[in-house]
């Protein structure tokens, strides 16, 4: 292929540009918001981590731009100034030091600016402003114009107060959004995960000028019934592979390098919260939980009858196995019924970093904290049925397998 065709075909073909001159393979996911962002003027995209959003939006696609076009102006955007730096370096070096780049688009490096919070290639329009700037968000810039805007995970767990989300969604707006130029070039993509229902993704989800793509980890297979997947252990008890029961019931978004055993594992790794938020994009709060507080609220009482009053006893137990101590959370509940069928809560246990024996007598001893428990109903997850067949076999006590679907 000769240079010019090689030109061409980039030009046409984004992914042989990424392949060719970057060494890097995108995938089905990757072209998708490629073509969708080259599709609008203002786009939010929205994807799980660890699925190569960055790399594809503030890295190749970038560069794909300044090669064909070396007068645009592009600003990078993260939620602190070192992470925006970097973005904004490793497009710099490219520029500086990638052979094929240089021999079929010839030299980028000028005489200009060419430092750490921006640089300016070699071009010929005459433009104040150099090809590449990057800022913190929330911070300072002043006179600038941009053709290209790319706001990269600006939101993150440190700034999710209720001023602090209101400051970031503000500066968005009113600061960042006017430095876009209005011409046929021009593009601003916000970027990253949903942290909180009220965030600036979930601002703009309902900003009727910006197109949305959202694209979650596992896109189809019901991740939250723990029947339908096993986890393996070791001798140690320590998760080291994960077996689906139904392979042809699970779809994810990157097969090739987040398959759903990978995907399953790192939900044991940080619990369902992290998960649904971080791989799932979902976020929980008093809006969408089954309980709500003031329900709750409405049926404290100040005083419990006696436990031994009560005409029923039962304990019941949702099982959770993560070791570290930011996951989730296994629950031990016990409550009594009396025979008006008023139902009391006489005793919640929760603890989490438990491994299947520290399980099993933490279920013994909540037990015998309580002698008119009748029946202990287990959740039958993965770890469930670990636990309650070995306090089955080892104790007398009243388990009954309960089935969560």
């Amino acid at each position: 292929m000769t240079r010019k065709e090689r030109i061409i075909k980039a030009y046409k073909d984004i992914s042989f540009f990424a392949k060719y001159y970057l060494g890097m393979t995108l995938y089905e996911h990757h072209t998708e918001m490629l073509s969708f962002v080259e599709q609008y003027k203002r786009s939010l995209i929205e994807q799980s981590r660890d699925h190569g959003k960055t790399t594809t939006l503030a890295y190749v696609y970038p560069l794909w731009k300044i090669a064909f076009n070396r007068n645009i102006r592009v600003l990078f955007v993260s939620k602190t100034e070192r992470l925006a730096k970097k973005n904004l370096n490793a497009v710099k070096e490219t520029l500086q030091t990638n052979k094929r780049l240089i021999k079929d688009f010839g030299v980028f490096e000028s005489k200009g600016t060419w430092g750490k919070m921006g640089f300016t290639v070699s071009r010929k329009a005459i433009h104040k402003d150099p090809t590449c700037e990057c800022v913190g968000v929330t911070g300072a810039i002043t006179g600038s114009r941009y053709d290209l805007i790319i706001s990269d995970d600006v939101v993150d767990t440190n700034n999710l107060s209720d001023d602090q989300i209101q400051k970031v969604t503000d500066w968005f707006e009113k600061t960042l959004l006017p430095l876009l130029d209005e011409n046929e070039i021009s593009k601003i993509v916000a970027v990253g995960t949903p942290k909180a229902h009220n965030d600036l993704y979930k601002h703009l989800e309902n900003n009727p000028t910006f197109a949305m793509l959202r694209r979650p980890a596992v896109l189809k297979g019901n991740w939250k019934d723990r029947t339908q997947y096993e986890y393996v252990y070791d001798k140690n008890e320590v998760i080291t592979d994960c077996q689906v029961n139904e392979p042809e019931d699970w779809e994810v978004l990157w097969e090739e390098k987040q398959p759903i055993e990978k995907l399953l594992i790192k939900l044991a790794e940080i619990g369902t919260d992290s998960f649904l938020s971080e791989y799932q994009l979902e976020i929980r709060n008093e809006n969408t939980a089954l309980f709500k507080k003031e329900w709750l609220e409405e049926c404290r009482i100040d005083t419990l009858p006696p436990i031994n009053k009560c005409k029923y006893v039962a304990q019941a137990i949702d099982f959770a196995y993560l070791r570290k101590k930011t996951g989730d959370y296994t629950v031990i509940i016990t409550i009594g019924a009396d025979d008006k069928g008023n139902f009391y809560i006489y005793d919640v246990f929760k603890q989490r970093g438990f491994t299947p024996t520290s399980l099993k007598y933490a279920v013994i001893r909540e037990y015998n904290k309580h002698t008119s428990v009748k029946y202990i109903f287990g959740e039958t997850n993965n770890m469930g049925n670990f636990v309650l067949d070995t306090l089955i076999e080892e104790t007398s006590l009243p388990i009954k397998k309960h089935n969560t679907t």
